[in-house]
């Protein structure tokens, strides 16, 4: 029996499945490995705790709650007798277990708590490297960086809270952060980060009593690292009666670290009475940004410390809005009138936060500026700085104001081109459009887009003339001349085809254009701008009405009308719609009509794949009746246009990289009349070539 029981374990090992299946067998086995290890059969008890391990992740989850008890007594085992080695070897595989298993039971519990052990034990030895594996594993979830139930996230936050505070593991870590006498300072760092708040404390601590300057900005970085996992110690750490130099530390990192709550807790430090506290607290206020921070520095800019005027003036200019400019301008206007001597360095900072902010506003003050200093005006003395400072902002807020001053000429003049669009649509439609516009140049013969390609933009002539043609036997063939007022683009714009002709400047042109994803944005807001932009181009003469008119005919195979059914799989389409319901998939539909190049064919799409199926490729298979025989068809395309039809059906049209070979003269064929006997033949062929 013994040795039935031992060859049974030999074959477990080499990987067969049958141990796992008896209950009583596996119940014995963490006492088996155990003696076996007691025996000196290091090689075989390792060989099972392996094979355990490898069960525990596979994707058969049948026996897992066997191999769960197993391994969790195995471990506690491995723990009690101090082999840490097989312990570590094991951990690799339970870290991927409790990042892939979602539900917060007992054994999951019991798995973290055996990795908080093995963790402790090599932080304690001072092995930082081989234990941040487990340590990273439980701050991503901590951290809420997976998609893990909030019982799973506290439970792994409370992990690294009992690690941090296990005797010798901070001792070990500090210790070795400051003396880097192993050479694993930079190990010990990634395990205080990852240990986060739970060390924020001690790191705190240290950076208030340490003398050397290199360690306190280590242990800056650190923090900074920790980030908002440590932001309550932070707050919870300044208090009044602390040395001013630790509380300087302290704003700087919430500057790092915080977020637009913690600006009221940095309010009251931007009048302690230290300066440079006050001086990091208003540049930590600004890091942080966000709603509130302009308002509390004008708050202080009335009665600050002169000595900090500077410093608000400074983040005014970096974080202000127009509400900042007036009490700016007044800061400089009492400057200009001021007798003899003048803060240069103050005025000049005034005359550079104007100009950042770059409202028209601030003109008058900076124009006087300049206006003092030519006229020697008696009593004002501005070094060059001053006056240079001055000048520069002048430049900005006109710069910034001419871009605004062209815009609205810009727009008087496509107000005048497109004053019968403009009728069309509402004041705000119109804007709204054209705000979008986006200018570009051309310079004359220069193809703007092929035939048959995908088309993204809508063009709108300003200036210029440009053609449509087409290509006809390698023949360039002009169909439309389009001048200054007319649409360009509109017949693939807003259908999911490719282009039915190609667009070249015959002149240099000047076109404003509209991408499709920002139209798109426009029509749910101004769903009449597709109608009314309909309208005006085919008052002005549609380039697919002109095809038309003309009988112009591009096809160059004859199409047939077959009845049959079609399967189709799209290939390498962008987007997680394709993704998720299409990728891999073949869909059943009917065919519309096919040539030796090209198909047309009918299939149910959800309306979101649609755009993206245009320009990808597609693979076709299906049986064609044709003169009482039945053809194979086995092609695969390039996808030229998706129309919709009724619900989700759409007529999908392509074309063959291939022509397809062994058809008889389409023009001539006859449709199978025995369409019924064959529609089980036809379902054999397509069920038999589906992969699967």
């Amino acid at each position: 029996m013994k040795n039935h029981k031992a060859e049974s374990i030999i074959q477990f090992i080499r990987g067969d499945e049958a141990l796992l299946q008896d209950a009583s067998a596996m119940e014995e086995l963490p006492d088996w490995i155990a003696e076996a290890f007691a025996a000196d059969r290091n090689e075989m008890a390792e060989g099972v705790i392996d094979r355990l391990g490898e069960g525990l992740l596979s994707e058969n989850r049948i026996y897992q709650p066997q191999i769960l008890k197993a391994l969790i007594r195995t471990g506690e085992d491995l723990l009690e007798t101090g082999r840490t080695e097989i312990s570590l070897r094991l951990s690799h595989k339970l870290v991927v277990w409790i990042i892939l298993e979602t539900d917060p039971d007992l054994a999951y519990e019991r798995i973290c708590h055996q990795l908080q052990q093995i963790a402790q034990n090599l932080i304690a030895q001072g092995r930082f490297s081989h234990s941040n594996h487990i340590l990273e594993t439980f701050y991503i979830i901590y951290d809420r960086r997976l998609n893990k139930k909030e019982a799973l996230c506290n439970l792994c936050g409370q992990i690294l809270d009992n690690i941090a505070r296990s005797p010798g593991v901070m001792d070990a870590l500090l210790s070795e952060f400051r003396t880097n006498e192993n050479s694993s300072r930079k190990e010990a760092i990634d395990t205080l980060i990852y240990l986060g708040n739970a060390s924020t404390g001690s790191l705190l601590e240290m950076l208030k009593e340490s003398n050397c300057r290199n360690e306190r900005n280590r242990i800056l970085q650190v923090l900074s690292y920790i980030g908002r996992h440590g932001t309550s110690q932070l707050t919870g750490s300044l208090k009044e009666e602390e040395p001013w130099y630790f509380l300087r530390n302290l704003v700087l990192l919430l500057g790092r670290t915080g977020d637009p709550k913690h600006m009221e807790t940095l309010r009251p430090l931007l009048r302690y009475r230290d300066l440079r506290v006050q001086r990091e607290a208003l540049y930590s206020i600004r890091k942080i940004g966000g709603k509130g921070a302009e308002d509390i520095v004008l708050d202080l800019l009335t009665d600050a410390d002169e000595r900090l005027k500077w410093d608000i003036i400074k983040v005014l200019g970096e974080i202000g809005t127009e509400k900042s400019v007036p009490p700016l301008v007044a800061l400089l206007k009492a400057a200009t009138n001021a007798p003899s001597v003048v803060d240069s360095d103050v005025a000049e900072e005034l005359c550079k936060s104007l100009g950042r902010i770059g409202s028209i506003d601030g003109l008058p003050v900076l124009n006087r500026i300049l206006d003092t200093y030519d006229r020697g005006m008696e009593g004002i003395e501005y070094n060059e700085r001053v006056r240079a400072a001055a000048a520069g902002a002048l430049i900005l807020i006109n710069e910034k104001n001419k871009h605004l001053l062209k815009d609205i000429n810009q727009r008087k003049g496509l107000m005048n081109i497109w004053s019968d669009l403009q009728g069309m649509l509402s004041s705000e439609a119109f804007r709204a459009m054209t705000d979008q516009f986006r200018e570009i140049r051309f310079s004359k013969d220069h193809l703007i887009y092929k035939q048959g390609t995908l088309n993204r933009r809508l063009y709108f002539i300003q200036e210029g003339k440009l053609v449509f043609a087409y290509d006809q036997e390698g023949e360039e063939i002009w169909i439309k001349t389009l001048q200054p007022g007319d649409i360009a683009g509109i017949e693939s714009f807003f259908s999911d085809t490719v282009t039915t002709t190609a667009l070249r400047s015959i002149t240099t042109a000047r076109l404003h254009f509209i991408e499709k994803a920002a139209f798109d944005a426009l029509v749910e807001k101004f769903p009449e701008l597709t109608q009314a932009l309909h309208r005006y181009s085919q008052q002005r003469g549609n380039v697919l009405e002109v095809i038309q008119e003309y009988g112009m005919n591009r096809r160059l195979h004859p199409r047939a009308i077959i009845p049959a059914k079609v399967s189709v799989q799209f290939i390498d389409i962008p987007g997680e719609v394709f993704e998720k319901e299409y990728k891999g998939k073949r869909l059943r539909g009917n065919l519309q009509d096919i040539s030796a190049g090209g198909i047309a064919f009918l299939v149910n799409l959800v309306e979101s794949i649609r755009h993206p199926l245009v320009g990808g490729t597609f693979n076709i298979k299906m049986v064609l009746p044709l003169n009482g025989r039945d053809y194979e068809v086995d092609q695969e395309g390039t996808v030229v246009a998706v129309f919709h039809r009724e619900g989700n059906t759409c007529s999908v049209h392509g074309k063959f990289f291939e022509e397809i070979k062994g058809l008889p003269d389409l023009n001539k064929v006859k449709p199978s009349s025995e369409s019924t006997a064959n529609e089980s033949k036809k379902d054999e062929f397509l069920v038999t070539r589906l992969p699967g």
